[in-house]
């Protein structure tokens, strides 16, 4: 789609909790919007990671789609969370 991102992020587990993820996963949130002039960012993610839909929420995406059992995993069918996000849904 036009001027439509897809973001993810891995995270090493021995920074977990210290709000780094947080404050990395904006600043490029708000480079894409700014520098590249995206209209849409979204994030597509496995439903069983609570971490990263509570990243996307807190950096102000809304969880747009629950797709129930969409996508194969690991020996099994899980469900599937889309996120997205405009500009003017970015949060201080």
């Amino acid at each position: 789609m036009k001027q439509t991102v897809e973001i993810g992020f891995v995270f090493n587990l021995n920074f977990f909790g210290k709000g780094y993820a947080k404050e990395a996963v904006k600043e490029v949130v708000k480079e894409l919007f700014e520098k590249y002039n995206v209209h849409r960012i979204q994030a597509n993610l496995d439903a069983r990671n609570i971490s990263s839909a509570k990243l996307c929420s807190n950096i102000g995406m809304r969880r747009e789609a629950h797709f129930i059992k969409d996508y194969w995993n690991k020996g099994e069918w899980t469900d599937s969370y889309v996120y997205g996000m405009l500009i003017t849904d970015i949060t201080n």
